[in-house]
């Protein structure tokens, strides 16, 4: 892309200027106006079974006959999602999300069934001209900013949220399962009928007069890989699992139906559905990599990319630069799926580095004695409405408190966190030290060294006071822990423990006097 355009957000002309010349240097066949009917292994009695695709004009008949394509090796399905019709919805006057208009709304009320980014977007398209909103839902809404998952919503659709709750002019609502039973309808119907029930109720409660369904997204796969085939969730199955949602498929994403068929992009999510970023850009990209790599060795017979580090001084740097620079595991995060691997060989202090790859697919390898897992996770306070506090913080037990994304290393079943860094570079000293310290001990099997929690705090260096009982920022005055005083932070928990003292809530006015830039005192 950068030799078409510089741009941060690439306009639509070098999109397409980018793929022509894509489809030009790999001499790619493509066809348009094509419906895919099915895809299948040959059956034309050769020794070597192949995946097929079987296809015809998309303006002809359903009974016209259709071609076949078979691949020479593999087949790749990248066929991504399409929208989910509701045809109740339709037939109560629905239209679906893609085909709302923002001037139907005008001095209307305007009733979204979807309550996720695609009914968020409809209602902050239309809530400045309209006469009302209303935004519905089967659940609570899953904020992206605070569930950390992409697919969640947006933090740009807050301003929406913020004008239903904080401003109470309109109705953000979500209704459960209507409780009704019956020995004739399965699960599913029940819940059907129960929800479309709610739903007529509050169209006329609200006189809804434009009605548009956000009911979101699923997968579109072509037949013959079975997920044509009938499924239903049961009332065991969470709501967040990935049942239904993705065709079955095996390591490598390879399809379970159809031989040397594998599923790329969205449809690679079944892995980390609502906890990482795979169904998305920004992550299967990572995925495809992988894919591609291993492709290759099968096929071709070029070696999966790997590194081998001949010290224990160069695989430590080696992590540490990972660390410092890496993008795979901190976007596909949580190690749900993407990982770095580092693979003690037979001679000792050498090791074989694998960077960010999807470490269920290799076995044995990734499970051997002394394999040293790292990829970044969100901390225990993921949900806190506090990052960054400018304080290392600890538990009673002085466990090391993490809430935003940060190193994770595990060897032989043990886990081990290291301090968050607000920069995200592991550079300054102190958070450099706590992870070589981390990464070395991983490295060599010291397990006492690498498992207590104690050797990873970012003030256990230096002349800063720090006993066995006292949290490391409740003693000493020291004035350099990101700005902040420690004897002013003392006085500010003493007044969130006593909120009603006056005579806190004065020291922290004129403790704060010191610790506030001048054009903040008058105000005080």
């Amino acid at each position: 892309m950068r030799n078409v355009t510089r741009a941060y957000f690439p306009h639509g002309r070098d999109m397409q200027q980018y793929l022509d010349a894509v489809a030009t240097s790999a001499a790619l066949q493509i066809e348009f106006g094509v419906d895919v009917v099915r895809v299948a292994s040959s059956d034309d009695g050769g020794s070597a079974t192949l995946p097929c695709v079987m296809w015809r004009p998309a303006d002809s008949a359903e009974t016209a006959s259709t071609h076949k394509y078979c691949a020479a090796r593999r087949i790749f399905v990248a066929t991504g999602l399409k929208e989910r019709r509701q045809p109740v919805f339709e037939a109560l006057g629905a239209v679906p999300y893609s085909q709302a208009e923002r001037s139907a709304a005008d001095g209307r009320t305007v009733c979204i069934i979807g309550n996720g980014n695609a009914g968020s977007e409809v209602a902050q398209n239309t809530f400045d001209i309209a006469e009302r909103v209303m935004l519905w839902g089967r659940r609570p809404q899953r904020i992206s900013a605070v569930t950390k998952y992409t697919g969640d919503v947006r933090i740009k659709y807050l301003q929406t949220l913020e004008n239903f709750h904080a401003k109470l002019r309109d109705t953000n609502w979500y209704f459960l399962r209507a409780a009704i039973r019956s020995e004739h309808m399965t699960t599913e119907e029940i819940n059907v009928i129960g929800e479309i029930g709610n739903v007529c109720r509050f169209l006329k409660e609200y006189n809804c007069e434009y009605f548009v369904y956000a009911t979101g997204f699923e997968s579109s796969v072509p037949a013959g890989l079975g997920f044509d085939q009938p499924c239903r969730l049961t009332a065991a199955d969470d709501a967040n699992s990935s049942k239904c949602r993705f065709p079955p498929m095996a390591d490598w994403y390879e399809s379970t139906v159809v031989p040397n068929v594998h599923f790329v992009g969205w449809l690679m999510h079944a892995s980390d559905f609502r906890r990482g970023s795979g169904g998305f850009v920004a992550g299967y990209r990572y995925l495809i990599r992988s894919l591609v790599d291993h492709v290759q060795e099968v096929d071709v017979g070029v070696p999966f990319p790997r590194k081998t580090l001949n010290s224990l001084e160069e695989a430590v740097q080696h992590a540490m630069s990972r660390i410092q620079r890496a993008a795979d595991i901190v976007i596909m995060q949580d190690g749900v799926v993407l990982r770095d691997m580092i693979v003690p060989t037979d001679e000792q202090d050498r090791w074989t580095y694998y960077e960010g790859v999807p470490f269920n697919f290799f076995g044995d390898l990734a499970t051997g004695k002394g394999v040293v897992h790292m990829y970044f996770a969100y901390g225990d306070g993921r949900r806190s409405a506090t990052v960054f506090d400018g304080f290392g913080r600890y538990t009673d037990s002085l466990r090391l408190i993490n809430l935003f994304l940060h190193p994770v290393l595990v060897v032989d079943g043990v886990m081990r966190h290291i301090m968050e860094d607000i920069e995200m570079t592991w550079q300054q000293r102190q958070n450099r030290d706590a992870a070589e310290r981390a990464v070395r001990a991983a490295l060599t099997g010291n397990l006492d060294d690498f498992s207590p929690v104690r050797d990873a705090q970012p003030f256990a260096f230096g002349h800063f006071p720090m006993t066995d009982s006292a949290i490391p920022y409740e003693d000493g005055t020291r004035t350099d822990l990101n700005g902040w005083n420690a004897t002013f932070a003392r006085f500010v928990l003493d007044a969130i423990r006593a909120p009603t003292s006056e005579e806190a809530l004065l020291a922290l006015r004129q403790e704060a006097r010191h610790n506030v830039p001048a054009g903040l005192q008058k105000q005080q």
